[in-house]
């Protein structure tokens, strides 16, 4: 059965501070509402948080170092689920959090309101945070997830991460004939490279 339902998140956290960012009126700034969610969850045993700053007894360990990229996707592996939001939400704002939660076998559990990231990803991919509105909603949601629909959003954002790189590797080509370019034009003007 599917019984590893737990959640983790990978984060500092900020003593006594609260972000505030705003652009038009609005709060843009999700660092305040994914530590809240967090340490909800760690409160109620569904969440392990990784990371610095956390007061004692919180954090787990530190997800960063001198590997932290390999660090990272080796505590992800241990999990099904990560609390990955970007630290703003802004159009086209994203980070490898998404990605890097996917590459570890996780299931994101982003915000994705407002933030163009479902150009990339289709609906029902992701936990979209935004759907739930509370972190009780979205806790009694993945208790209640059956492995079927799991392994159905999985699938869904592991073909999203597949499509990123294939246009990435597709950009590969432009990129080089824009360096020879660039390179042409700096030795025709005589500048250094």
């Amino acid at each position: 059965g599917f019984e590893n339902k737990k959640i983790v998140s990978l984060m500092t956290y900020q003593a006594g501070k609260r972000w505030r960012l705003i652009h038009q009126g609005a709060d843009i700034d999700l660092c305040n509402l994914r530590t809240e969610i967090a340490l909800k969850g760690h409160n109620i045993g569904l969440l392990d948080i990784y990371g610095k700053g956390w007061p004692n007894g919180i954090s787990v360990g530190q997800s960063r170092g001198k590997f932290w990229r390999s660090r990272k996707i080796e505590i992800l592996k241990k999990y099904s689920f990560n609390l990955c939001f970007e630290n703003t939400n802004w159009p086209y704002y994203c980070t490898e959090k998404i990605w890097d939660s996917i590459q570890g076998g996780c299931l994101p559990i982003y915000y994705g309101d407002g933030n163009k990231i479902y150009e990339d990803f289709p609906e029902n991919s992701f936990l979209d945070y935004f759907k739930f509105r509370n972190p009780d909603l979205l806790f009694d949601y993945i208790q209640d997830i059956r492995e079927a629909e799991f392994e159905e959003r999985m699938l869904l954002c592991v073909d999203a991460l597949r499509n990123a790189l294939n246009r990435k590797q597709e950009e590969q080509p432009y990129q080089k004939v824009l360096d020879r370019t660039l390179l042409r034009i700096r030795t025709i003007l005589g500048w250094q490279a």
